[in-house]
């Protein structure tokens, strides 16, 4: 039996100054994970008013409950955006049918949330 983890995508903008960052928009693939595979490739885009932003720091993260309601613990990861304004990683071992978000967050040099989006 083919299991499958589905994984929602949304963006959220809000706003600020010209330069502050107010956008993250997220990518994924695929956009069903197998659980034979269970592998998700996951990339935030970081703009401000449309202007891909270098240098920042974001924070991924997955909520997962498989069919029988049970929480799974997926450790979040940390990238930085490059010269596109992007950060990608990876979340492995995603094999459980059930559901899930993921989450990106701008954080600060502190680590703490600035804006978030999933």
């Amino acid at each position: 039996m083919n299991r499958t983890l589905v994984v929602s995508c949304a963006f959220l903008l809000a706003s600020a100054c010209a330069q502050d960052p107010n956008g993250i928009l997220l990518e994924l693939a695929p956009e069903v994970v197998s659980s034979i595979d269970g592998t998700l490739q996951v990339r935030a885009i970081v703009v401000a008013n449309r202007t891909p932003l270098s240098g920042e720091s974001v924070s991924f993260s997955v909520i997962y409950v498989d069919r029988n309601g049970v929480d799974h613990a997926i450790a979040s990861q940390t990238a930085a955006t490059g010269s596109s304004g992007s950060a990608e990683i990876a979340f492995s071992g995603l094999r459980w049918e059930g559901t899930g978000t993921v989450t990106a967050t701008l954080v600060d040099g502190a680590g703490a949330p600035v804006l978030s989006g999933g």
